[in-house]
């Protein structure tokens, strides 16, 4: 069994949410993600990286709730 490959660090102001068991992720209004734990990356397979390149509403079976909750 393959382990996971270490997550990318934090940048400067976001270090503690890395520490949490939770999976956190920072967005916009319209889902553009800003910033992710590694708790997330981790659970979704995903960098970082793709993450933030990515809308959270693409991450979600049935969006349409948060999208209204959000905007």
């Amino acid at each position: 069994m393959n382990a996971a490959a270490p997550a990318a660090p934090a940048p400067p102001g976001f270090e503690a949410f890395d520490q949490l068991a939770t999976m956190v992720a920072l967005v916009r209004p319209d889902g553009r993600c800003l910033q992710a734990n590694s708790a997330l990356e981790n659970t979704l397979g995903l960098s970082r990286r793709s993450l933030q390149r990515g809308s959270i509403f693409d991450w979600l079976a049935d969006p349409g709730q948060l999208r209204e909750t959000l905007l």
